[in-house]
Parts: structure tokens; C-alpha cells; sequence
């Protein structure tokens, strides 16, 4: 119940790639180049009908990331 899982997001452009865990699971590219250019970043829960919670450990923001997913084998 109390896991942690391992998330890996890459933006590059208007490409969008996720893993979990070490496999890929989104590769996606916005058919509008120009939406994705700058903007925040938030983490969020979605929220349901019983009480939940998340926590976030170890984050770590790259600037101009080597093309490919780091936890993918």
C-alpha cells in the first residue's frame, strides 16, 4: 500500500515521454509544436471518493536532458 514508484517524464519539444517503474508506458507528440513551449509544472492527486495521499521524494529538474528515458533498460 505504501510503495514507491519511479516516474521518469521527458519533454523535449512537442514530444511528451513516461515511464513507471523502468518501462515505457507514453510517447506522445502534440500535433500543435507551439502549445507545449514554456509553462509550470505541477504534480497533483486526482481526487476521489476516500481519502488519499501522495508524497514526492528525490525530484530532480534537468535542463536540456540527454534524448532518452534514464530508467529505461
Amino acid at each position: 500500500q505504501h510503495d514507491w514508484n519511479r516516474l521518469e517524464i521527458l519533454a523535449q519539444g512537442n514530444r511528451v515521454r513516461v515511464a513507471v517503474n523502468g518501462s515505457q508506458v507514453v510517447d506522445w507528440r502534440d500535433p500543435e509544436p507551439k502549445r507545449l513551449m514554456e509553462g509550470p509544472i505541477g504534480l497533483q492527486l486526482h481526487q476521489n471518493k476516500v481519502p488519499q495521499e501522495v508524497q514526492f521524494k528525490d525530484l530532480l529538474l534537468t535542463t536540456f536532458p540527454e534524448d532518452k528515458l534514464i530508467t529505461v533498460p
